[in-house]
């Protein structure tokens, strides 16, 4: 049985935000400084992974467990293969590579990645889920957020190792090509009616958005 009870997970929720919060804020202390920089850039593979575990254990999987397979499957099928595509043909997020910090790759493409496009859908598709609004709005609305979420992480994605465009200058085309996926992720959670109502998620996607935001302010240690 996958379901968690509410009142199980509210005894672990207040800790485990704490600590997400401790990592986070660390790292930005670490990233800032050019002593810590290295050892904190080779975390990024693990800290995008427990941010994905922490998100996913306040999930409500059942009663529809297959949907949610298959739905989750295919986000990272979809991702993983958008990406791959994108780094050995330049299409659809114009010629990049990525680095060494996230991990194993498949065809020059991290695995994790592919985690990582399925927690910014989910957390920000957690975000607008409990929003009395017409449905297409809302996922027009947590597609925008992801796009500028981009706008951040692309700032510090080469100095973070994670994946590098020409002049470190992302073309208009990836964040239209960002804003195309991001639909496609919100609907197929909503084709699939999966609940995205989730405790922490979007306290996890806010730590990330200031852990990037004020990232992009103060610079990295290796700036």
């Amino acid at each position: 049985m996958l379901t968690v009870k509410s009142d199980l997970l509210g005894k672990f929720f207040k800790p485990l935000l704490v600590v997400y919060t401790i990592v986070y804020l660390l790292g930005i202390f670490g990233l800032s400084n050019s002593a810590t920089y290295p050892f904190f850039v080779k975390a990024t593979e693990f800290v995008l992974l427990l941010t994905f575990i922490g998100t996913f254990l306040f999930h409500t999987f059942q009663p529809n467990l297959k949907s949610n397979f298959i739905a989750f499957s295919l986000i990272l099928f979809i991702s993983l293969a958008v990406e791959i595509i994108g780094v050995n043909y330049g299409i659809p997020f114009g010629p990049y590579y990525y680095g060494k910090s996230l991990g194993l790759k498949v065809f020059s493409t991290p695995i994790v990645i592919g985690f990582n496009w399925l927690f910014i859908g989910y957390s920000t598709s957690s975000i607008f889920f409990n929003y009395k609004i017409n449905p297409i709005l809302k996922i027009l609305l947590a597609s925008v957020l992801m796009v500028i979420y981009d706008l951040l992480l692309e700032i510090n994605a080469p100095h973070l190792d994670m994946w590098y465009f020409a002049n470190n200058k992302p073309p208009v085309q990836n964040y239209i090509a960002w804003f195309f996926i991001a639909l496609i992720i919100h609907s197929i959670f909503r084709i699939f009616k999966i609940n995205t109502k989730n405790k922490l998620a979007p306290y996890l996607f806010l730590i990330q958005f200031v852990f990037h935001l004020v990232l992009a302010i103060v610079g990295l240690g290796n700036d």
